[in-house]
Order: C-alpha cells, then sequence, then structure tokens
C-alpha cells in the first residue's frame, strides 16, 4: 500500500515536471511543421485552392502536435523513476532553447522550475 501511494506520488510529480517540457515541445513542434508547411505551400502546391491549403495546414499542425507527445509517456515514466536529473540531461543535448521554453511556459503557468525542482 505504501509502495502503490509513492510510486502514485512520483508519477504525479513526474506529470508536474514534465507538463511544461511538452507544451514546449508542442509549440516546437508545431512551429517547425508550419514553417516547413508553408514553404511546401509555396513551391510545390500553388495551385491548391485556398481551403485546400488551410486543410493541409490544418493535419500539419495535428501530426505535429501527435509527434510531439509520443516521446512524452517515456519521458515521464523516466523522470518518474529517475528523478529530474532526467530533465537536466535532456536541455543538456540541446542548444538551450528547450530549457529557455520550458521555463517560460511554466513561469506563465505560475509554476517556477525551481518549485518543480524541489518535488522530486
Amino acid at each position: 500500500m505504501i509502495d502503490e501511494a509513492l510510486l502514485d506520488l512520483r508519477t504525479r510529480i513526474a506529470d508536474r515536471m514534465v507538463g511544461p517540457v511538452r507544451l514546449a515541445l508542442r509549440d516546437a513542434y508545431r512551429e517547425r511543421a508550419g514553417r516547413h508547411v508553408e514553404r511546401f505551400l509555396n513551391r510545390r502546391l500553388r495551385d491548391l485552392s485556398p481551403g485546400q491549403q488551410r486543410a493541409v495546414r490544418d493535419w500539419a499542425d495535428a501530426l505535429a502536435r501527435h509527434l510531439a507527445d509520443l516521446p512524452l509517456v517515456g519521458l515521464r515514466t523516466l523522470v518518474a523513476e529517475h528523478g529530474p536529473d532526467v530533465l537536466d540531461a535532456l536541455y543538456e543535448v540541446g542548444n538551450g532553447d528547450l530549457e529557455r521554453a520550458v521555463r517560460e511556459i511554466a513561469d506563465e503557468n505560475g509554476r517556477p522550475i525551481a518549485e518543480l525542482d524541489e518535488l522530486s
């Protein structure tokens, strides 16, 4: 019973820590997909009607959101099992943009990263 409660607590903490990462990744994927779709529409799909172009943009946006969520299931599990050092390792492989975005999102939502770090 205690083991289950500890596992539940660690999972909830991981959810709170990964939440801003999820939003930052989603935004990054959507922004990148949007850039590529616009380039593709301007170069190869110029003949599409405005409605068809909108459909392509909407599809790319939905796909980007979906793809951003895929690695987060595993990331949440890793954070629950190994703590916030997993997020530090993720930030180290990037160029700093992800960590900055995560901090901005956490601050905007009233969850400073320092507070999340204290949960672990």
